[in-house]
């Protein structure tokens, strides 16, 4: 396996995810999790944006520059993905007992990716394009972490819409199957 070109690191904070270069410890996103529609708001961060900086979750509004959401209920195993300009794009599990979650990318040649278990019961899952045979990123989990949620390898250094899309759709895929911690911010 090659070196990854970015790998994020994933970290918990109160009712947040704060996501930092593992390498050089730069803010990238800002992720807002709660059990309102859309429960999971994404934000690219800007250079003077700080992803400890607690103001940009204030008022519980929605977030005027929200780069990508993740809408779903709590029964329901099929989520909703708004991404940039994309809205609406179903996210789904293949079966009820499946660890595969598909959607048709907007940002990635209109292919159909997949987010599948990566070993077994290692909690490790890996975005595929299986047309092409091609994996296109990982999620590394931290299984006895309570500060961490894991690390998310980007094989390649793909475009910035098509690298948000792989963001929300592994903060997406935790919250369904991968992170209890995750899943209970979204609930509580």
């Amino acid at each position: 396996m090659s070196k990854p070109a970015q790998t994020i690191n994933i970290i918990y904070s109160s009712k947040s995810l704060n996501l930092v270069d593992c390498h050089t410890l730069e803010p990238l996103y800002k992720v807002k999790v709660d059990r309102h529609a859309p429960q999971v708001e994404m934000r690219r961060l800007q250079n003077t944006q700080s992803a400890t900086d607690d103001t940009l979750l204030e008022n519980n509004l929605p977030w005027a520059n929200r780069v990508c959401t993740a809408t779903f209920k709590l029964t329901s195993l099929q989520v909703r993905l708004s991404i940039h300009e994309h809205e609406d794009v179903p996210f789904t599990r293949d079966q009820i007992f499946s660890t595969k979650y598909t959607f048709a990318s907007p940002f990635f040649e209109s292919a159909i990716l997949t987010w599948k278990a990566d070993g077994a019961l290692s909690g490790n899952y890996m975005l595929t394009d299986d047309a092409k045979g091609t994996v296109l990123a990982r999620f590394r989990n931290r299984l006895f972490s309570v500060t961490e949620v894991g690390t998310l390898e980007i094989t390649e250094n793909f475009e910035a819409n098509f690298k948000d899309e792989i963001v929300i759709s592994a903060l997406a895929m935790l919250a369904m199957v991968q992170s209890l911690q995750l899943g209970v911010m979204v609930i509580v």
